[in-house]
């Protein structure tokens, strides 16, 4: 218990010299948490249920400008997800499903293993598939787990 206290007097002493960065934290830690709390399940619901089974060639049928502009647009707010859920580990939120939603955002090398790997975590898989659910759709499909000896 004194540890604790010890933590938090060293937070105070932290931020008491520092009103306007304990505001903006404060702000952010509001507009990062109401904005998940919104996009979130939009996105969410809109994953096609087997994502993760077959490969997936989002926007293929669109021209090269189309194409790059959607890509553009689309690992721009991967890369906003991602550092809002990396905050949301710290501070109230959907840290791991928004981490997961902006990985699914972004084309990068081993991102698939990636997502595998945080969809079986049974506290992600379950939250996604409540949120799922609620909206009259299917859980996701997951691919058989490798062998011991294989890899993902």
């Amino acid at each position: 218990m004194n540890l604790l206290f010890s933590k938090l007097s060293e937070l105070k002493a932290l931020f008491e010299g520092s009103r306007e960065l304990f505001i903006a934290a404060g702000a952010v830690s509001l507009v990062t948490f109401a904005g998940t709390l919104i996009l979130l399940p939009f996105l969410l619901i809109r994953i096609p249920e087997d994502y993760f089974i077959g490969p997936r060639h989002a926007g293929a049928e669109a021209g090269r400008v189309e194409r790059i502009l959607f890509h553009t647009i689309k690992n721009l707010l991967g890369v906003v997800f991602l550092a809002m859920g990396f905050i949301m580990l710290f501070i109230p939120g959907q840290g791991l499903l928004t981490i997961m939603a902006g990985l699914w955002m972004l084309d990068i090398p081993g991102k698939r293993r990636m997502e595998i790997r945080l969809i079986r975590i049974h506290s992600v898989y379950k939250g996604i598939d409540l949120i799922r659910k609620k909206a009259g759709r299917p859980s996701l499909l997951l691919p058989e787990k490798p062998e011991s000896g294989d890899k993902d």
